[in-house]
Parts: C-alpha cells; structure tokens; sequence
C-alpha cells in the first residue's frame, strides 16, 4: 500500500478527479450541476471530507479510482491502493422524503460533504448565460435539468433544514444567482433565515455580491445569519475580465469595501471569499489576494477551479497538482 500525506492527496484528487463505478456515485451522492464545486462526490478520507470531480471529461484520465472490495471501500492510484481510511458518506434519510405538498427534499436543498445543507434559494442568475456570466458556473443546469426549483420557498428550506437536522446536517450555506435589482437576494436571504433559524436552530451562511452596505448586513445577522461569502474568484484583473466579466465590472475597492464592512458586522474570520487556482491568473495574484484579504479578518479559499459539463469552461483542464501544491506551500510559508 501506499503511504501518503492527507492534504496532499486532496490536492491530487481535487485536481485529477476519481474514477468511480455507478453503485458508488448512487443514492444521491454525486452531484451534476448547480452553483460552486457543482460536481463531484464527497469522500472522507482519514476522518476529513473531501469534495472531488467524477464527472467532468478530464477525470477519465485520473489515476485514482474507488472500488467496493468485501463491502469496504478502497481508494487505488493506479494498482497501488493508497493506506488511507475512506468512506462515502451515506445518503442522507431525508433525501427519501417530501413535503406535505410533494416537493422531494433533494429539489429542496442537498448536503455538502458530511454536515452543511445547501441550497440556491434562488437557481437563476440575471447574467447566466449572456455575455456578463461567470464562464465556469453552472447554476441554471441543474433546474434545467428538473433536479431543483426555480426558487425555494422559506417554508420550503425550513422543513428541510428540520429534516436535514435529523440526518446530521450542522450548519446550513445559502447563496443565490445574482439580480440586477441586489435588494431581491438580501430579502430571499433574510427570509430563508429567519425560517430556518426558527425551524432548526441550525447556522446560517449566506453568499452575497457587492456592493452591499452594512445596514444590509446588520439586518442579515439580526435575521439569523451567522457568517457571510464574498466571492472575488480572482485577483487577475485580466482573468476576471475574460471569465467572469460581471464580476470584473465591479471596482476591487467595493469587494473590500464590503468585506470590511462585513468583518465589522460578523467577526474575524466569519467572511469568506473564494479564489480559484487554475484560470491563467499570475500565481502571485493569489498569494497577493489571500495575504490582504487575511489582513482585514477574511477567510480566503483557495480552491482549484474546477470544470463543470455544461458549461462554456467544460473541457478546461484544472491546475496540475504540483503546481497547486506549490502555490499552497508558498501560502503557508
């Protein structure tokens, strides 16, 4: 067997993907589309989730694939299996259920690696689509697809959040396409919230674009919501222009404007912003971003971008893993 570092091996697998037979990805576990890392399965490797790519064209290619062997799994590069724990988690209880109306929790909301429930509230983006979208989201695929609702009710997302409580979930992240009229998000969120919150007791996190004040915010936290995401994707002023041109379109300074704001609203280390490695961006953007983005009390993910089928970036490679490698230890460092 193969004796590896866990951290290291994520970074192999988030950049390669895993080869995975059908009974593996059933029961739900594989997603196919929606907002953020929207496909891919949750394996818990050595106790620690990890979110890796199954499906995208790129992953035929992995040397890693997961096999059921004496009803155990197994996670194998090339014919060496690797010495570590893994599990998938199992499908959640409430996914076999529905609303009193009929509405199947999984249209609802779904649970990311072993604890957070998720949901778009809203599985539209004004931008998705034209010219102005972010190239490498998928957010209308999967309601194109019939897999959600257009948007979720707050009565809705609390019956979830009950039921999802039930089968483990700990917290609970919402986000949602962006409007042209931003007040729509703030009030779908507050909204969803305060049901939530009072169906569950369970944390809420929120996604949001700027601009956004801090009123807005303080009404969000009144309302419920724990911590807050937002989400610059690159600190290549090139890169976003080419594959994000919305974003792109709003001054660095209003993305910082609001993360200030939001780390007096919320706490140290309760904002988030997403970076992505692997768009064509200079390395040093990112070490760059993460450092200022640090400075003021936010959180930043670093995360290889990853491609999703269906969309404009679907036969992009991701980030080789010795260079994502390299640009996490010179973080670190």
């Amino acid at each position: 067997m193969a004796l590896v570092r866990v951290e290291e091996l994520k970074t192999e697998l988030q950049s390669l993907g895993v080869r995975i037979s059908p009974e593996a990805g059933g029961g739900g576990r594989i997603r196919e589309g929606g907002a953020g890392p929207a496909e891919g399965v949750t394996l818990v490797l050595d106790g620690t989730p990890a979110s890796v790519p199954t499906l995208a064209g790129f992953v035929s290619a992995s040397p890693f694939r997961l096999e059921e062997i004496r009803g155990r799994w197994g996670l194998f590069r090339g014919e060496e299996r690797i010495d570590l724990p893994v599990e998938l988690p199992p499908q959640p209880a409430f996914y076999r259920k529905s609303t009193a109306e009929g509405v199947p929790y999984p249209k609802i909301a779904l649970m990311h690696g072993v604890d957070c429930l998720a949901s778009t509230v809203l599985q539209a983006c004004s931008y998705w689509g034209t010219r102005s979208a972010c190239q490498f989201c998928g957010i209308g695929l999967s309601w194109k697809a019939g897999k959600t609702l257009l948007k979720k009710e707050s009565g809705l997302l609390a019956d979830a959040a009950r039921e999802a409580k039930e089968s483990g979930a700990r917290h609970v992240t919402l986000t949602a396409g962006s409007t042209k009229e931003r007040r729509t998000e703030w009030e779908l969120f507050r909204e969803a919230a305060r049901a939530i919150r009072q169906a569950s007791g369970l944390p809420v996190h929120v996604q949001v674009m700027p601009p956004i004040t801090t009123h807005w915010m303080q009404l969000l936290r009144e309302d419920g919501v724990a911590s807050i995401g937002i989400h610059l994707e690159s600190f290549d002023p090139a890169v976003l222009r080419r594959l994000a041109p919305y974003k792109a379109s709003i001054p660095l300074d209003e993305y910082f404007r609001a993360c200030e704001g939001a780390v007096s609203v919320f706490g140290w280390n309760q904002v988030s912003s997403f970076l992505l490695m692997g768009l064509g961006e200079a390395p040093q953007s990112l070490l760059d971003g993460c450092e200022r983005l640090a400075s003021i009390g936010v959180y930043p993910y670093l995360v290889p971008f990853r491609p999703i089928p269906g969309t404009p970036l679907a036969h992009r490679e991701p980030i080789r893993p010795d260079r994502a490698k390299e640009i996490y230890l010179s973080l670190i460092h």
